[in-house]
């Protein structure tokens, strides 16, 4: 857990975690347009190539090329003093599946 001062003068930027599930393995690079500074992510923030170079399977499953290390998401968290979201895009869930997604997203977190 993170301790955030009161009172602080920046917005914290919570992001919910990335999922890959390509329909064939595939070398990916996620790259975050964020005008603020991570102050947590996982797996590392590979600041060379700013962002996360990751194998992604079909079942989910990642392989970061930065450690070699096999994980199930990507997440990050940031800071910034504006806050501008751009809407056009994101993850999408069936609404029959939203529930079951959500349950699992938040056991993971509890």
């Amino acid at each position: 857990m993170i301790d955030y001062p009161t009172g602080c003068s920046y917005s914290v930027v919570s992001k919910p975690v990335i999922y890959l599930y390509p329909t064939e393995k595939q070398k990916t690079l996620v790259q975050l347009k964020f005008n603020g500074k991570i102050i947590y992510d996982y797996p590392d923030y590979n600041q060379e190539i700013d962002g996360w170079e990751v194998v992604a399977y079909p079942d989910g499953h990642l392989i970061n090329l930065a450690d070699n290390k096999e994980y199930s998401y990507i997440f990050w968290e940031g800071k910034t003093n504006s806050i501008n979201y751009d809407l056009t895009s994101g993850f999408v869930v069936r609404g029959e599946d939203t529930k079951v997604f959500s349950k699992a997203l938040f056991q993971k977190w509890a």
